[in-house]
């Protein structure tokens, strides 16, 4: 008889700090869209109750001896939070984004502005979803620096790193290769450049790599029901995240969702399948209207109700291009799927054709090289063209042969081993 591993308490408290951390961005921005609603203005006790409000839902699912693991884990996610919180203080965004709208909101927030019951008369800060917003007001309030707020960044990227090394360290028994690729999952390109900014590009990953181990875990199982609703949990708080920094972050988290429920139920008995049903999509029906029509009704509902679309002014009457500017001229007739390989094939770049000193064509090159012009692209904060790094082309095409040649080795793994390295393969 095969002799079940004994679970390790030390990777315990990775993964509770890690959803420590997510719940409380999550809390932070769910208490702030509620109180905007009910007329309440944003302060740093939404913060404050976010914070024990988390490390109180850590031992609502607590047994007996897990409960000097999550003490722990409190500590050490108040540790990284302070931590994250001071290193953003003290470091100043220069990014464009940051202080031509980012920075006017955030202020405006602090000041009592409601988004739910007026306007700023800008159509990004009306409309963009404000989540990050939320959450920065919330800590400028705390801490009196308004740098302070991209701290969720930093936030993200540690509880990021944390649940993906916790998964694979436990899942496959060992500790060096899941540091490594949770290094790798955690600290992108994308995520470094912007750590330091109110861009929330890199933000969006770490939220899309949550939900996506999230799922995976929920897919691989465990016996204990404490394990489920930990990570149902985790997944309802980076979808909210993601839902309420970026338009887009709605529709990755909804197409990953979406994919793993139809999977979940085909794979139900059918004795449970009823049942199984209902409780699905009640939870992800409670999600996605909690995250849009509550948390999000100053964005959300408020664009459908002014300009007829949700996702205004991405999409809708009125909508405005954003793209056209922002890409090469050399894009402008282009596919889609075209321009995304040129852009993953060439150097890093920053071309854009609103300035014509940077309108430039971008140019393919040989995989794994780098050059200088490239080294100083990636000091920007929004590189257009190759902005996975310098490397990546070179990584995806390495990776799709490795995945190739693996291919028949992967159909003979246990069913378990098969489902996360399928995951990984995703990522």
């Amino acid at each position: 008889m095969r002799k079940e591993k004994t679970p390790d308490n030390r990777n315990d408290i990775l993964f509770f700090t890690g959803l420590f951390l997510v719940m409380a961005v999550a809390l932070t921005m769910s208490l702030s869209g509620v109180g905007l609603i009910l007329g309440l203005a944003i302060s740093f006790w939404h913060f404050l109750i976010a914070v024990a409000a988390g490390g109180a839902l850590l031992f609502f699912f607590a047994k007996d001896k897990q409960a000097i693991i999550k003490r722990w884990a409190v500590i050490a996610g108040c540790l990284i939070l302070i931590a994250c919180i001071a290193l953003a203080a003290f470091t100043f965004d220069y990014s464009y984004d940051g202080n031509a709208y980012h920075k006017e909101a955030i202020g405006a927030l602090h000041e009592g502005w409601n988004p739910v019951y007026s306007e700023l008369d800008s159509i990004y800060s009306d409309s963009y979803p404000k989540g990050s917003w939320f959450f920065a007001a919330a800590l400028y309030g705390l801490t009196g620096s308004i740098e302070s707020g991209k701290s969720i960044n930093l936030i993200m990227i540690a509880a990021c790193f944390l649940l993906v090394f916790f998964l694979l360290s436990k899942k496959s028994g060992k500790s060096i290769l899941p540091l490594i690729i949770a290094a790798l999952v955690s600290v992108t390109p994308v995520a470094l450049q912007q750590a330091f900014s109110y861009y929330v590009d890199g933000l969006l990953a770490s939220c899309l790599y949550i939900t996506i181990f999230s799922l995976a875990a929920i897919t691989m199982g465990g016996k204990s029901p404490s394990y489920h609703k930990s990570w149902f949990m985790l997944l309802f708080g980076s979808v909210l995240i993601a839902a309420n920094i970026k338009f887009t972050g709605l529709a990755y988290c909804g197409l990953f969702c979406l994919a793993f429920y139809v999977y979940w139920i085909i794979g139900m008995k059918k004795p449970d399948l009823k049942k199984g049903i209902m409780r699905l999509s009640a939870f992800f029906l409670v999600l996605v209207v909690f995250s849009t029509c509550v948390v999000g009704y100053s964005s959300y509902v408020k664009n459908t109700a002014q300009h007829g679309h949700p996702f205004y002014p991405v999409m809708g009457k009125g909508s405005v291009d954003f793209i056209t500017e922002n890409q090469p001229s050399s894009f402008a007739n282009k596919s889609g799927l075209r321009k995304l390989v040129i852009s993953t094939f060439s150097y890093v770049d920053n071309a854009y054709s609103a300035d014509p000193a940077k309108d430039r064509q971008p140019k393919f090159k040989i995989p794994f090289t780098v050059n200088t012009r490239e080294l100083e692209a990636m000091a920007g904060y929004d590189t257009r063209i190759s902005g996975f790094g310098p490397f990546f082309g070179g990584c995806l095409l390495l990776g799709i042969l490795l995945f190739g040649l693996a291919f028949p080795a992967i159909r003979k793994l246990y069913a378990e081993k098969r489902k996360l390295f399928i995951t990984l393969a995703l990522i």
